[in-house]
């Protein structure tokens, strides 16, 4: 189980690449979303404020979606190995 803990560096997002690779496999979609910002959402949606998740959710592509959260200082990793 993963613990995320705002204002670290423990909110550990997958990689979009990472993301891809897995939709394939039964079940993680209904666990981690159908798009890259649907997983975003799902995994720290109770850390991002929720007047940004539209935001998200309509965003274009992987890269404007990262940047929504860099923009308003929304903390994560890609890094796994930084959760434990």
């Amino acid at each position: 189980m993963i613990y995320l803990c705002m204002n670290s560096e423990n909110n550990y997002i997958m990689t979009y690449d990472m993301f891809n690779m897995l939709k394939s496999v039964d079940g993680f979609i209904a666990i981690n979303g159908r798009t890259y910002q649907e997983h975003i959402i799902k995994i720290l949606g109770k850390y991002i404020p929720s007047d940004l998740h539209d935001q998200i959710i309509k965003s274009d592509n992987y890269e404007s979606t990262l940047k929504i959260l860099d923009d308003n200082n929304i903390v994560y990793t890609h890094d796994l190995l930084r959760v434990y």
